[in-house]
């Protein structure tokens, strides 16, 4: 099947045109779902959480592209440092030019890595440890695709032209370079189990304490 036929049937995530948020109340309320879906509970505050303010930030980068050249600059340099300070802090890396869908979360945070030019659907999950990065020479086709609902694992990479369908489940460590039809549960190999390697046995009674033979 080509990859307009795979499009077509729903099973590999298709292209998506440069984000747009194009007004306050849009920038707001995409912020609330953000915040909604970081707050595990009433108690818990979502604001307080890297993966959260990285998101929101991102949102704001994006509402920005939309401005007039002037205060479209004014407001990239407010915005430039607290995402400097998420990558540095926390290893967040979330860009403007990324093509993120409606309430991603992102839980632990730790060494999340998304390319500028990657897309990613609504209502996805990503762990710690997880890339979706730039592999191969079609420039901007070089960069993965996911679709919605998709569950990445921790340490997951997803790299190159690679086409995520929706309700894909990615497992932790995973490598993925290939495209996967929706609905698919992608799984590492087992670890294998491996005896230790034989002791050597001393060669003579001094052989273990060549210290002692060296002060008498």
């Amino acid at each position: 099947m080509g990859e307009r036929g795979a499009q077509a049937s729903g099973s590999i995530a298709p292209a998506r045109a440069a984000p747009v948020i194009g007004s306050l109340g849009e920038l707001w309320g995409y912020i609330r779902e953000d915040h909604a879906v970081h707050a595990a509970s009433r108690r818990e505050i979502a604001v307080l959480s890297p993966g959260f303010l990285a998101l929101a930030l991102y949102r704001v980068g994006v509402w920005a592209n939309g401005l007039p050249r002037l205060p479209r600059a004014v407001v990239r340099r407010i915005v430039a440092v607290p995402p400097s300070f998420l990558r540095h802090a926390f290893r967040v890396s979330l860009y403007a030019t990324a093509s993120i869908g409606r309430r991603l979360k992102i839980v632990n945070h730790s060494g999340v890595i998304v390319h500028p030019w990657a897309v990613i659907g609504d209502d996805c999950l990503i762990r710690q440890g997880v890339t979706i990065g730039f592999a191969g020479d079609r420039g901007h086709d070089s960069v993965p695709r996911l679709g919605d609902r998709v569950s990445l694992g921790a340490g997951a990479v997803i790299a190159g032209a690679a086409r995520i369908g929706d309700d894909v489940q990615i497992a932790p460590n995973v490598v993925v370079m290939a495209n996967v039809p929706a609905g698919s549960i992608v799984a590492p190999p087992p670890a294998r189990i491996m005896a230790p390697p034989p002791r050597k046995a001393p060669a003579g009674p001094d052989a273990a304490a060549p210290h002692l033979r060296r002060v008498q």
